[in-house]
């Protein structure tokens, strides 16, 4: 699991770091979702707006999609055939 190590201020760079390399590393398949903002923000002990501040520049990047009212998922073209399960199944322990 992630260990958010800096300040506050800098948690959603680590965050975002983390979901990114994870994507790239083809852990996450395009369509796959991943957590919420409070799942996030629970999960590593740091405020929602620090967690949504990475989707958002996850988003930016254009490796999600952030959707209102649900989670954001993974965009890209990699095939998700034979997917891991996504990261909230992943989380979950």
């Amino acid at each position: 699991m992630l260990q958010v190590t800096a300040g506050r201020r800098e948690a959603w760079r680590q965050i975002a770091a983390a979901i990114r390399e994870a994507i790239r590393s083809g852990q996450f398949a395009p369509g796959e979702e991943l957590l919420s903002a409070h799942e996030i923000a629970a999960r590593y002990g740091v405020r929602v707006a620090a967690a949504r501040h990475a989707l958002e520049a996850l988003a930016q990047e254009e490796l999600i999609e952030v959707r209102q009212g649900r989670r954001s998922i993974v965009r890209g073209d990699r095939d998700p055939a034979g997917a891991a399960p996504g990261m909230a199944a992943r989380w979950s322990s």
